[in-house]
């Protein structure tokens, strides 16, 4: 639980695997991912982590995430992206997301942009293998 009571990790125990959600301070520049100048992890969303393990496939997952926000507009930040990520890439969804991709190996990154509030949010997250990540 944290400081007001909440909890901070879910764990789902099945018979063909387990899953483990926790909330915790997820570092944006531990995902390798090119950070937006000035932007700010999102007040009270420090990140999170989440990990699959299917007994069954004998194979595990991990999902590191954090969001981010800017007063900027989000076509300067996606003209950000499109330099800083030019490997990863790119598609604009028809609800106004955008989204930048990359795998490599078995590891994926991804960066979401949406504009929401009067602020543009940029979701980061890794997935992959928990070695990877």
């Amino acid at each position: 639980r944290d400081a007001e009571g909440r909890e901070k990790t879910v764990r789902v125990e099945t018979p063909l695997g387990r899953f483990r959600l926790d909330q915790e301070h997820v570092d944006p520049n531990r995902l390798e991912i090119p950070l937006y100048p000035g932007a700010a992890v999102r007040e009270n969303d420090s990140g999170a982590r989440v990990d699959l393990d299917l007994d069954f496939a004998d194979k595990k997952f991990r999902v590191l995430a954090v969001e981010l926000e800017t007063a900027d507009p989000a076509e300067k930040v996606i003209e950000f992206y499109r330099e800083a990520a030019a490997d990863f890439v790119f598609s604009r969804k028809h609800d106004g997301k955008v989204e930048f991709r990359w795998e490599r190996g078995g590891l994926h990154k991804v960066v979401g942009i949406v504009e929401k509030g009067g602020k543009t949010r940029i979701s980061l997250a890794n997935i992959g293998e928990p070695e990877a990540n």
